[in-house]
């Protein structure tokens, strides 16, 4: 547990002394730090129960990765039929005012004419 706590506080003076701006780490720390990540992974892969909770993660990791795949797969059909469906329904539209146009400008005023007739007989 020591050498977690000393490990722990030689990283907390390392961000400190990064987001200073100054490095005035010297290669003797550098050497103490890695030998005590070294101990420190050794530590961890001779126990089982931190080694399982480790896969553990590691395989949810892959899990989160590949449906992340699948959402994006899914998402790009989704994204490619959509645009579809927007140029389709952007064609009728257009068709659809042009036939307004059309019986607007030559039939309504005529039918309208006839319609008024008949209700008159």
């Amino acid at each position: 547990m020591e050498m977690f706590s000393s490990l722990v506080e030689n990283v907390q003076n390392i961000s400190e002394n990064m987001l200073s701006g100054i490095n005035i780490i010297q290669p003797k720390e550098e050497q103490k730090i890695a030998s005590l990540v070294s101990n420190f992974y050794r530590q961890i892969s001779t126990r089982e129960d931190i080694q399982n909770l480790l896969t553990k993660y590691q395989l949810q990791l892959f899990q989160i990765k590949e449906v992340n795949s699948e959402t994006i797969r899914q998402a790009n059909i989704c994204s490619t039929r959509m645009g579809r469906v927007q140029q389709t329904l952007s064609e009728y539209s257009e068709q659809m005012d042009k036939l307004e146009k059309l019986f607007k400008n030559n039939y309504l005023n005529d039918w309208n004419y006839k319609l008024i007739k008949i209700g008159k007989k």
